[in-house]
């Protein structure tokens, strides 16, 4: 019955698929313990209002909802009890408005009953709304700024490695894969790439892995790439052959799997916005770690790296891109890695790229890396923009480390 009234409002806008007050569909979800009171239905799936969702479920419900979150953890083995509340609410709302449930009790035992229903429910929570090219102007800058970086950095041979958690159904991971192969095209380099696309739900990954999409889903890609890189086919568009080998698609936990490592770019949009604050402090450090020393980090419009402005500096306010800043390391490092220590004295290191880091100050103990792409401290790194070449080299690609300056001769630690 709920179904039936609920599938009268497909297709129409959101203000009007608004049940009007007093109706029995408003009255039913203001009685029921959910947190939303007005649904719609919309490309086949109930939305509660954002105001309403973000009520907590009526009094004495805590516990039946705790009762919820273990469940999913026992069938998914996903802490959902930490992602917002106001996200889990307007799910769980949605579950129970389809059933025609008027509490949590009795969705609690419906569970139980219906193993199914867990099923849908996790997928209704780990839905996540994407598109290609979702932000153009975004991508615009990868090719003009951030592509440039990731070629003029790495190493003779390396790959390029970029990985997008919470890649939904791959189709972030395919622009960003689709706009890289546009600009080494054009810029005559041939590097190997490799794009992972990784997310909790099995279910998106498999669609993500065979690349096909209704001709309502490829819209936001340009004509011209879509004639290039896809193929059409009876049920739409197929992402060509080529772009798939680049990317990999794997179910994968960002909160609780060993993470990938040596990445030169992570995209990770539009997936901060649905966790709360416990598992944003743990997703930092997991992205820091993942990257490559000279990597970059790019999040949603909507996010922002917070209180992490020592893992990450700003690159581009606007776009959300970051680059990865050192941190202090630990003294059993390998020699390769040109760790020198400071102990009272500033320390100057000059590479073969020219590049110079000073300490924020001589009187503290502090580590310094001299890798691939040159020194960094942990704190207080000077600003230059590190998707801009670097200075030329006067020394001719010699890597020398200069000493704490006395009398104003500088002692060399190294060839």
């Amino acid at each position: 019955m709920a179904k039936e009234k609920a599938s009268r409002l497909a297709g129409r806008p959101p203000n009007e698929a608004v049940p009007p007050e007093g109706s029995r569909l408003a009255k039913r979800a203001k009685k029921s313990g959910a947190a939303g009171t007005r649904a719609i239905k919309a490309e086949g799936s109930i939305m509660l209002a954002q105001d309403e969702a973000s009520a907590a479920f009526a009094e004495g419900e805590a516990d039946w909802l705790n009762k919820v979150f273990i469940l999913l953890r026992k069938h998914s083995g996903v802490e959902f009890d930490a992602y917002k509340r106001s996200t889990i609410h307007r799910r769980i709302g949605r579950r129970m408005m389809l059933h025609d449930l008027t509490g949590l009790k009795d969705y609690v035992r419906f569970l139980q009953d219906s193993p199914d229903e867990l099923d849908k429910l996790f997928d209704d929570i780990v839905i996540c709304v994407t598109e290609f090219f979702r932000d153009a102007a975004s991508f615009d800058f990868l090719r003009e700024r951030i592509f440039p970086a990731l070629v003029r950095n790495a190493s003779a041979g390396a790959p390029l490695r970029i990985w997008v958690p919470g890649c939904s159904t791959g189709e972030e991971a395919y622009s960003i894969a689709i706009s890289l192969m546009e600009y080494l095209e054009a810029s005559a380099s041939n590097p190997t790439v490799q794009v992972f696309g990784t997310d909790i739900s099995e279910k998106v990954i498999q669609k993500a892995r065979l690349g096909i999409y209704k001709e309502s889903e490829v819209r936001g890609i340009p004509q011209d790439l879509l004639q290039k890189y896809l193929d059409k086919v009876e049920s739409g568009y197929q992402i060509g052959k080529a772009i798939r080998e680049l990317c990999v698609f794997a179910p994968h936990n960002l909160l609780s799997a060993p993470p990938f490592s040596k990445m030169d770019l992570i995209s990770c949009r539009n997936v901060l916005i649905y966790l709360g604050p416990v598992l944003q402090d743990k997703v930092f450090p997991v992205l820091h770690d993942a990257l490559a020393p000279q990597g970059f980090l790019m999040l949603g419009t909507s996010e922002s790296i917070g209180k992490f402005a020592d893992l990450f500096g700003a690159v581009d306010g606007k776009h959300r891109i970051y680059a990865k800043k050192s941190v202090a390391n630990a003294p059993d490092q390998e020699l390769s890695e040109a760790i020198v220590q400071t102990v009272r004295e500033p320390l100057l290191v000059l590479d073969a790229d020219l590049r110079v880091r000073l300490p924020s100050g001589g009187g503290t103990r502090q580590w310094m890396k001299a890798g691939r792409g040159g020194a960094d401290f942990a704190r207080g790194a000077p600003d230059r923009d590190p998707t801009q070449p670097p200075p030329p080299d006067p020394g001719g690609g010699r890597h020398r480390r200069y000493g704490p300056v006395a009398g104003g001769i500088a002692r060399t630690l190294g060839p």
